[in-house]
């Protein structure tokens, strides 16, 4: 790919047939296996087997050049156009003001032919618009210049060597941030993926001549008699899975916040390297949780516009952020959030506390008492226990739930355990609605969802008057504003 411009159509690198080839062969692989089967339970079929895995190995290699050949891209009146198909060919036109965010990937195998994925994600699309398998890292970071550029001006590759170098990363990650950040790491996710793991082993438990029901019985009965040892190793192994995980996606993290946006850039095997532009970005959430609050560490998730059922998948997640780095993109992304003007600060009402409480609190008391009751009395254990501690945490968590009103911006703060605080600016904001149930209606209140590109957001059971006072302000202010919400 010597051509400095994206006028002409392009193919990929002619070492991209062997990305799209593993791609293939991945794809149709259970495919394959299922017709293999035959050929592997039988006897005396060992040369059709081999021809079969033959003809198969052939036909893949021979779809994935034909797909590699009629593939290209191209640039041209401010869309950006895939020419693809074999027998059936297709067209993508993806206007340029519609891309919400353009990602650099690269795998293993294509860290070791010195290719790059790119791909690339739209406003309102549930799945990856268009993903380009291989080209080489200068050219799809040329590429990927061009197709977040504002005004679409012409970019070469000899423009990108001369330009200026940015700022260094506002965050570098070493191997004792990833450690810090692996050994504050949501646990039970690790926890339940071992959980699954041991369920699908089970149950495949009877082709390695094994009955479920020893398996289990056995398994069970010793993990009871060794308890402690058990959810002591149990725990340990959580740890490690979470540190191998965080190891494998955060290696070498950087981010660098520019004047156009956010740069993030991450991975071992499969680096991926994202540029969030600044307009694109509907809202911003800092989480955290009791490990990371002692070390005063928080996560960020950028969130742009995507369909609901996307939105978390969508969203850019740096974690590891002390208060320096929370100061400073606050501040890039909000910088009237500190100013001295005029703030408001709202609070559920106190009936929320007490919906909350019947259905964490009267509805396991319930469920235990059934059980104690009209089954076995060691089993009503769990949400007798759960009844008895809940309440203290719901209460934490319904106090701790405050919306603060800036003039241009809004946020939203929740939780006791698992802090959350929401930012998003007014403009941003698509619509408002107010929902009022039949229990509402008799308390004069009302719950307020603002929906915005990139989901909605709740501020449940406030005043009746002081909710539709702020959803006339806001849509006022959504109306009158001459800022693009994208």
């Amino acid at each position: 790919m010597n051509q400095h411009n994206f006028d002409q159509p392009m193919r990929q690198e002619p070492l991209g047939v062997i990305i799209i080839f593993l791609n293939n062969l991945k794809k149709w692989s259970r495919v394959i296996l299922v017709f293999a089967i035959p050929y592997v339970t039988g006897t005396d079929h060992r040369i059709s087997f081999i021809s079969f895995l033959g003809i198969s190995f052939f036909l893949i290699v021979a779809w994935s050049y034909l797909g590699w050949k009629n593939f290209f891209f191209h640039l041209a009146e401010g869309n950006f156009i895939i020419n693809e198909g074999i027998f059936r060919k297709e067209q993508t036109l993806i206007p340029l003001d519609r891309i919400q965010s353009v990602q650099l990937r690269q795998n293993l195998i294509q860290q070791l032919l010195q290719l790059t994925s790119i791909v690339i994600d739209t406003a309102g699309s549930g799945k990856k618009e268009v993903t380009i398998s291989a080209l080489t890292q200068r050219y799809a970071e040329t590429l990927k210049k061009q197709l977040l550029s504002p005004k679409n001006e012409p970019e070469t590759l000899e423009r990108v060597a001369e330009a200026p170098m940015e700022d260094g990363p506002l965050i570098q990650f070493t191997m004792r941030d990833i450690f810090r950040v692996g050994l504050t790491e949501n646990h039970f996710k690790g926890a339940f993926m071992i959980v699954g793991l041991f369920g699908y082993f089970t149950q495949y438990s009877e082709y390695m001549g094994m009955e479920d029901d020893t398996l289990w019985d056995e398994t069970f009965n010793y993990i009871w008699t060794i308890l402690p040892i058990f959810l002591l190793v149990f725990i340990l192994i959580s740890v490690i899975f979470s540190l191998w995980r965080t190891f494998l996606r955060y290696y070498n993290l950087s981010v660098t916040v520019k004047k156009e946006g956010v740069s993030v850039k991450s991975g071992l095997f499969k680096i991926e390297e994202s540029f969030v532009p600044l307009q694109k970005i509907q809202f911003i959430k800092w989480q955290s949780n009791p490990l990371r609050k002692l070390i005063g560490y928080k996560s960020l998730a950028i969130y742009q516009a995507s369909p609901l059922e996307v939105n978390r998948k969508k969203a850019v997640n740096i974690p590891g952020c002390n208060a320096t780095h929370q100061a400073i993109i606050n501040h890039r992304f909000y910088p009237d959030i500190n100013s001295d003007q005029e703030q408001y600060e709202l609070k559920p009402e106190r009936y929320w506390t007490a919906r909350l409480l019947i259905i964490f609190v009267g509805f396991p008391a319930l469920l235990a008492g059934i059980i104690y009751y009209f089954m076995d009395p060691m089993i009503a254990i769990l949400p007798g226990l759960f009844t008895v501690m809940a309440p203290f945490f719901v209460i934490r968590y319904a106090s701790s739930f405050k919306v603060i009103i800036g003039d241009k911006w809004l946020k939203i703060q929740r939780g006791y355990v698992f802090t959350e605080t929401t930012l998003v600016e007014i403009h941003k904001i698509q619509n408002t609605a107010i929902k009022q149930s039949i229990f509402q209606k008799r308390g004069h209140l009302v719950s307020l969802k603002l929906y915005t590109a990139s989901g909605c957001l709740r501020i449940p059971y406030i005043n009746e008057s002081l909710g539709y006072a702020l959803c006339n302000k806001l849509l006022y202010q959504i109306e009158s504003s001459k800022q693009s919400w994208m």
